[in-house]
């Protein structure tokens, strides 16, 4: 386990995450307020040995509680990120911006913002006229 630092990567050298399998960073919500308690992002900056990309889908979670029949519970809940994120990424390429600075914009690795440039064109909300060139930063995601 490790920390970031304050421009939200983590401190020090990136070596440290040479032999990790999983590096998982936990972000605070652009709308986060601290009443609402436990609610953060979940993004998976590397995950090496995944069988599909499934598994390196951004969410967000919250601690939510529950009053009924007199007692208190409480329960996690999240929600997926990627549509706010992926029309966001989809506006951001659309305006010229390379896979580094969505990937600066929107907090989130090289690789994932690479991963949004091709599902934006998959899903048709990006062309590969639109933006910059998508051969040039094809090499990041792979």
């Amino acid at each position: 386990m490790h920390h970031a630092g304050t421009n939200g990567r983590q401190r020090g050298t990136s070596r440290r995450e040479d032999a990790l399998d999983t590096v998982i960073a936990l972000r605070r919500p652009e709308d986060y307020s601290p009443e609402q308690g436990a609610r953060f992002e979940i993004h998976f900056e590397k995950l090496r040995n995944r069988v599909d990309s499934a598994g390196a889908i951004p969410f967000e979670a919250r601690l939510e509680t529950l009053a009924g029949d007199g007692q208190q519970r409480i329960r996690w809940s999240s929600s997926d990120l990627r549509p706010p994120m992926l029309m966001r990424a989809a506006e951001l390429f659309g305006e010229g911006l390379t896979v580094r600075e969505v990937a600066a914009t929107l907090r989130i690795s090289k690789s994932e913002a690479g991963r949004l440039r091709i599902r934006t064109m998959e899903d048709g909300l990006l062309s590969p006229a639109d933006g910059a060139d998508f051969d040039n930063h094809q090499h990041m995601v792979q």
